[in-house]
């Protein structure tokens, strides 16, 4: 049985983020679909972001740090584009997931009706993996940064490039799942192979990735 669900009103590109944390929260816990796993996984991925910024704005003042000055405005420039981009997807996520609710709610009485059903839901299930995608392949892009501040970061700050890296680790498997649940239902084994070849791809990039800084953090932070 598949349940119905439609989103209430118009969702701006503006509206979820702009709502205090409690409201967000809120929502997230209610029986709206949206912001659902999708947004969360996004705003995950920005908070692991965020990380990355603070480590560097605490680091590059201090002198034993000078050398890594170029880096620092290179990073923070990079990250902070990053972060702006997962945050417009927490919102994107609800914009895209709302014409596969309503493409599910399609009549299908007749093989007309049916046929154009299974059409609409295609493109719609497609779309819907934009964004899950995208947040993947951006919280690799900033693992890749974290993994540059295990070393450039201060020591000081060194827990906090191991909490970034395990909220980004989180959000491309928690992304990884809206991806799944969509390519499921896909007819084209073309674009359902070719998604799934992506997914894959940065699942295990990430995972090795990811575990491996992890590790290096909590090594330094036991010596």
């Amino acid at each position: 049985m598949v349940i119905i669900l439609f989103l209430k009103g118009d969702v701006s590109m503006n509206d979820m983020l702009n709502q205090s944390s409690r409201d967000f929260l809120a929502d997230l816990a209610s029986d709206k679909p949206a912001p659902g796993g999708g947004g969360a996984s996004s705003l995950v991925a920005a908070l692991g972001t965020a990380l990355g910024q603070m480590v560097v704005h605490l680091t590059q003042n201090k002198k034993k740090y000078a050398k890594f000055q170029s880096d620092y405005k290179r990073i923070l420039s990079d990250l902070q584009a990053k972060q702006t981009r997962l945050e417009e997807l927490v919102t994107e996520d609800a914009i895209q997931f709302l014409p596969l609710s309503k493409a599910y709610g399609l009549p299908e009485t007749t093989e007309a009706e049916k046929t154009e059903k299974n059409r609409v839901m295609q493109k719609a299930l497609l779309t819907a993996c934009e964004v899950p995608l995208e947040i993947m392949k951006l919280s690799s892009d900033v693992l890749d940064i974290h993994e540059e501040l295990v070393e450039k970061g201060s020591p000081l700050v060194l827990s906090d490039v191991g909490v970034g890296v395990s909220f980004l680790k989180a959000a491309v498997e928690s992304a990884s799942l809206n991806v799944r649940i969509n390519i499921k239902m896909m007819t084209s084994s073309q674009e359902k192979d070719k998604l799934a070849a992506d997914m894959s791809t940065l699942l295990k990039k990430v995972d090795e990735q990811g575990n491996r800084v992890f590790k290096q953090v909590v090594d330094k932070l036991s010596n």
